[in-house]
């Protein structure tokens, strides 16, 4: 009895409480009559008491306000329960360009043309349209609203062409936390399901059929999304996913289908856009998974990818792109990319196909690229490279080139084909290509159809066209250093095996040419490559079924970013940024705002497995299950460098492969090795070899008559043998001569003959002597004095006998021929 007594009690509790429901207490029933309330359901419209929005008629009380004049300047606005507008189902088919709405028993098409032209519509007179908050050209709301999460649904807008069309319009205020689902908004030349234009809004999620005039957003037509996502259809001249127009876009993902008549995003068309996924099918004109202008990082696109002039998966008209990733379908034209069109790419991967005309690039289109990769087909006419179709200067730094890239995809065309550019114009260095190259016509390799300059690359993969084809590249202009091939990887389509290069266009620079072919076994072994003081940015590979050299940083056979996380810690999914305070809040803010993101992972239990780079300093790894990220995790580096260039080492993170930011060499006091200019000390931390020019010493460290040599004061090499280096100090050895001391050492010069001195002969008549001085030396030369009595009866052999004699016994050649003089006068005397 007492059982059945408490079962009663709870019905009846159940009973009361439902009762309750549908009398307001909990909240009012939320389908909208068209009715418009006289107030909000409460609150002041402070942080900590907002009015508050609990029914469709207060949301129609608050529009009304706004557009009549109310800012609401820093007040809050609170939205506490579901809004159902309008029941109907909206959709879009893509045949006829039809708009469907259907109640679930009788539908109406519209056409496409109706919409946009802002056209009133009446489905059976059940729909009502929803005039937008703040629709004027100058915005009038102020305030913060509140969405706690809950959604407005049956939203249904017809804007005029001029107009704005959303559940705002042009607002200057800030939304959070909002979701808009099953809704149709048309006609404006500024729409979105949020609104034409709002300033700033954080954690929006849009389901709805969206149709614009001249600019269309999944969620705004312009303005700052953060956390935002968009499900659906978006048409306009201009349309994107998120929102058309923002300087900074984050954290958005967009599953939605975008078509525009001229531009296409499926996030963004302007603005900086980092973190952001597109799923989302993207046709137009020009055409981008991402975004337009300015830099993308960390962003990635999946879905398919459809223009005519400048298509790329990631972004069309970028300068700069960083961590990004592509595994869609990309179709164009023109400049058609698997990252760019046009600009730099860093870190960057493309692992769908790429398909154009003309200039088309796994990853970019023009440009350059470091550090990227391409794993899938790229095909084409001219211009088609696995990473870059063509290297241009136009708006790039020229100091830029394409280096540490590799393509395993195929790569296919006309003409100017080549596994890493069609043409360039910049130099490459560090690549390899193992992709397989085909060309219809001439200039194919395996590097570059045509090619500047090229230096420590190689190719592996093979080759084949009618004409200019080589292994490495159609044509070369400037110089090929450090570079090799693997033996017959390239040939003419007749089968005729053609060596490394196709033609230099200048066959007069033979010494610019430093290239070799190497076997399958060769190819293997870095050391084969001479890839000399580079040798620090490759690796042997580890991976059997690549086993030639790699580069640091890039694994052969590449990653895919997941689609969820989108590199969030995991602790801030629940969370948003409160402008008030400025800092990440969840459920309660301390400043007393509620600003909960509620958009929890699909299942609680996560299998972390996959690391992803997340900075210099972090990685995070990756749940499998909904794609979220766990926890940071500082790098692991390695005791020992990994590996290291002419500045800096680094060290290899030992879970993700993450790379150090380098650090600079530290000279040991240990002298490794030394040749006839430098001596090199070895770096403390790693192998690295640092040059240091000899300081020789100024003592000599030995002397022989033919020089003498100088050793090193720091290490232990000697100079060159030097010529000795003599002064005008002279040392007298003997009589018969005098000698010169070097003025670096100790050497004495072999002795020289005295010199006698004009003037300073002196007749000693007495003594029988001759004496004068050295003209070199202070030494004094005594001769045997000789009368001229005999000197004019001698005959002229025995003087010239006596001169020589005398010169080898003492140096008596000068008073011989003093003798030889006076008889050579005596004798043109007597011949008188």
């Amino acid at each position: 009895m007492r059982r059945l007594v408490s079962v009663l009690t709870t019905i009846c509790i159940l009973f009361s409480l439902l009762s309750l429901f549908h009398m307001g207490v909990f909240g009012e029933d939320t389908l909208w009559d068209g009715s418009v309330a006289d107030d909000f359901a409460g609150g002041s419209g402070t942080r900590t008491d907002p009015y508050q929005i609990s029914s469709a008629a207060q949301l129609a009380f608050f529009a009304n306000q706004v557009n009549l004049g109310r800012k609401f300047t820093d007040e809050y606005i609170l939205l506490t329960c579901d809004i159902t507008l309008n029941d109907e189902h909206f959709s879009y088919s893509s045949e006829g360009d039809y708009v469907t709405i259907s109640d679930g028993k009788n539908e109406a098409k519209i056409q496409r043309q109706a919409l946009l032209a802002g056209d009133t519509i009446d489905y059976n007179g059940k729909l009502h349209l929803w005039t937008p908050i703040d629709s004027d050209e100058v915005p009038t709301f102020e305030g913060i609203f509140l969405g706690e999460n809950h959604s407005v649904s049956g939203l249904f807008v017809m804007a005029q062409d001029d107009g704005y069309a959303g559940l705002f319009g042009n607002t200057g205020g800030r939304v959070y936390s909002l979701r808009i689902e099953n809704s149709l908004l048309a006609g404006g030349s500024y729409t979105g399901s949020l609104g034409g234009i709002v300033a700033h809004f954080y954690n929006i999620h849009c389901d709805a059929v969206v149709f614009g005039g001249n600019t269309a957003g999944g969620i705004a037509a312009t303005g700052e999304p953060f956390y935002g996502s968009f499900e659906g259809f978006v048409f306009g001249k201009n349309a994107s996913g998120i929102t058309n127009s923002g300087e900074n876009v984050q954290y958005c993902i967009n599953k939605g289908t975008v078509v525009a008549e001229n531009d296409a995003f499926g996030i963004a068309g302007s603005g900086d856009v980092t973190y952001c996924y597109n799923y989302g099918t993207i046709s137009g004109q020009q055409a981008a998974g991402i975004g337009g202008s300015r830099t993308i990082q960390h962003c990635q696109n999946s879905g398919n990818i459809t223009g005519r002039d400048n298509t790329a998966g990631i972004s069309n008209l970028s300068k700069d792109a960083l961590n990004c990733n592509n595994t869609g379908f990309v179709s164009g034209i023109d400049n058609v990319g698997g990252i760019l069109t046009a600009g730099t790419a860093t870190n960057c991967s493309n692992e769908g196909t790429v398909s154009g005309k003309h200039y088309v690039g796994g990853i970019t289109a023009y440009g350059v690229a470091t550090a990227c990769f391409n794993l899938g087909i790229v095909n084409g006419e001219s211009y088609v490279g696995g990473i870059v179709g063509h290297t241009s200067y136009y708006g790039i730094n020229q100091v830029d080139h394409v280096k540490q890239c590799y393509n395993a995809g195929e790569v296919s065309g006309t003409s100017y084909i080549g596994g890493i550019v069609g043409q360039a114009n910049r130099l490459i260095s560090h690549c390899y290509n193992a992709g397989s190259i085909v060309s219809d016509g001439k200039y194919a390799g395996g590097i570059g159809g045509v090619i500047s300059s090229i230096e420590y690359s190689y190719n592996v993969g093979t080759v084949r066209g009618e004409s200019n084809v080589g292994s490495i590249t159609g044509m070369f202009t400037e110089y090929i250093h450090y570079c090799t091939y693997l033996e017959n990887s390239a040939a003419t389509h007749d089968g005729t095996i053609v060596e490394g290069i196709g033609t230099p266009s200048n066959v007069s620079y033979p010494s610019h040419l430093n290239y070799k072919k190497l076997t399958d076994a060769q190819m293997q072994v870095l050391e084969y490559h001479d890839f000399q003081n580079s040798r620090g940015l490759w690796i042997s590979s580890k991976n059997a079924a690549y086993p030639y050299p790699t580069l640091k940083g890039l694994h052969h056979g590449g990653h895919s970013y997941l689609s969820l996380g989108l590199y969030v810690k995991l602790s801030e999914l629940n969370q948003i940024s409160c402008e008030n305070c400025i800092s990440l809040v969840s459920d309660q803010c301390s400043c007393g705002l509620r600003t909960s993101f509620t958009a929890q992972p699909d299942s609680a239990t996560h299998k972390f497995t996959a690391i992803q780079d997340f900075d210099a300093t972090y990685h995070v790894r990756v749940c499998e299950i909904c794609g979220s990220l766990g926890p940071k995790n500082k790098h692991n580096y390695a005791d020992h460098p990994s590996f290291f260039d002419d500045e800096k080492h680094y060290s290899e993170c030992k879970d993700c492969g993450q790379l150090s930011q380098g650090a600079n060499h530290n000279s040991g006091k240990v002298i490794a090795h030394t040749d006839g200019e430098y001596h090199y000390f070895s770096c403390e931390y790693c192998d690295y070899l640092i040059p240091s020019l000899h300081a020789y010493a100024q003592e000599p460290a030995m002397a022989n008559k033919s020089g003498h040599k100088l050793r090193c004061a720091s290490c232990n090499a000697t100079s060159d043998l030097l010529t000795h280096v003599y002064t005008d100090k002279y040392v007298e050895s003997s009589e018969a001569g005098h000698c010169i001391k070097c003025d670096l050492c100790d050497e004495i010069s072999p002795p020289f003959a005295h010199r006698r001195e004009d003037g300073s002969m002196v007749n000693n008549k007495e003594e029988g002597q001759f004496v004068y001085r050295c003209a070199d030396c202070d030494s004094t030369v005594t001769l045997p004095y000789v009368s001229s009595s005999i000197k004019s009866t001698l005959p002229i052999h025995l003087i010239v006998l006596y001169c020589i004699v005398g010169t080898v016994t003492g140096g008596l050649f000068a008073y011989g021929a003093v003798i030889l003089r006076e008889m050579q006068k005596t004798r043109m005397k007597n011949k008188k």
